[in-house]
């Protein structure tokens, strides 16, 4: 096993009385036992220490004379720890003295892979991924133990004889083995191996795994622009009507631009769509020729934007009178004119407005 620190930096200790443990003594053991074992003082164990003083800062020294070199503990095994309050108790190996005494201290490795190693882990990855939802076979249960061949009987609506079905064991150790039946039916599957009871037999379906691994790579994707795209005209940057219907479907999205209203009005146009049932129509500057209170056009909007209740709001509002506009459920769009101070009605416009509502269908 390899050389590691027993910590990321340099430890220091103290005394119980809280003071720095200057020439106190750290020795290491087995862990579980009181046999010695040496430290390194880097990782490639070149140079080993049996005990090491502590500097009058309370850092491990290589060399208890010069109280300069500071080094990190390094241990090949799980261990115990002690520090004594001299060197000839940790020479007598004096523990009941100690300062104090650690054991089962584990030694932390991290794993490195070659790459062989990461071979391996890459098919396991793919079998593990292939069997994670399958049904499992198991010793007594679904088979049994010993020398083959044993013929499994698959769930309902599993067939061994799938182009796609895959077969795999594992064993005790974490070891997952492709299988390949002798034989196949309708039901069941025949294993010419031997198979131990610690053995646990899955079944695995490539098709699911692909079509899992499709919908997760696919998810929210944003096409990019091309650099033509990017400098063509501006109009073609917007979607219009076509395209959005071919998003929404006909059902659910309507256009109509700039839509003339009849009756009284005797200029200016709307422009009204609907997504899904909601309706909204924009318009600006719409004049009137009549100084009544009700200036409507009749039946001047799509079956398609007929409101589920009437539907009112202000256009504009100033200190004399309100402008209201207003879609009733026969489908007529008007405009309500009311006075502040009694004055008479005038001929004008409805002015810049916007109203949304709930569609009948």
């Amino acid at each position: 096993m390899s050389w590691l620190p027993i910590s990321g930096t340099p430890p220091q200790y103290s005394t119980a009385a809280n003071a720095l443990a200057g020439d106190y003594y750290i020795k290491f053991y087995a862990s579980g036992t009181t046999t010695p074992i040496n430290m390194a003082t880097d990782s490639t164990g070149g140079t080993t220490l049996a005990k090491c003083a502590l500097s009058a800062e309370g850092y491990p020294i290589t060399n208890p004379l010069d109280d300069l070199t500071k080094f990190i503990p390094h241990i090949d095994q799980d261990y115990r720890i002690v520090m004594y309050l001299n060197e000839t108790d940790a020479d007598n190996n004096t523990t009941a003295s100690a300062a104090f005494n650690i054991d089962g201290m584990v030694l932390q490795v991290v794993p490195t892979a070659d790459a062989a190693n990461i071979t391996l882990r890459d098919v396991t990855i793919e079998q593990q991924d292939d069997y994670d939802r399958s049904p499992l076979f198991i010793d007594v249960v679904d088979f049994a133990a010993g020398a083959g061949p044993h013929v499994i009987t698959v769930p309902s609506d599993w067939s061994p004889t799938s182009p796609d079905m895959r077969f795999y064991r594992l064993d005790n150790s974490g070891i997952i083995t492709p299988l390949t039946p002798s034989s196949t039916s309708s039901t069941t599957f025949t294993l010419a191996e031997t198979l131990l009871s610690t053995d646990v037999i899955f079944i695995g379906d490539d098709e699911f795994r692909e079509n899992r691994y499709a919908a997760e790579t696919y998810a929210g994707i944003v096409e990019k622009a091309t650099a033509a795209e990017m400098t063509a005209a501006t109009a073609d940057k917007y979607l219009d009507a076509a395209t959005i219907q071919g998003y929404y479907g006909a059902l659910q999205y309507e256009e109509v631009t700039a839509a003339t209203l009849g009756g009284l009005f005797t200029s200016g146009s709307i422009h009204v769509t609907r997504i899904g049932r909601t309706v909204t129509i924009v318009g600006e500057n719409l004049l009137h020729s009549s100084t009544a209170s009700l200036i409507s056009a009749t039946n001047s909007l799509p079956a398609w934007a007929e409101p589920l209740v009437s539907a009112t709001a202000a256009s504009n509002i100033t200190a004399n009178d309100v402008r209201v506009v207003q879609v009733t459920t026969s489908r007529q769009f008007g405009a309500f004119y009311r006075d502040w101070i009694g004055s008479a009605f005038v001929v004008g416009g409805v002015g810049a407005f916007s109203i949304s509502y709930i569609s009948a269908s």
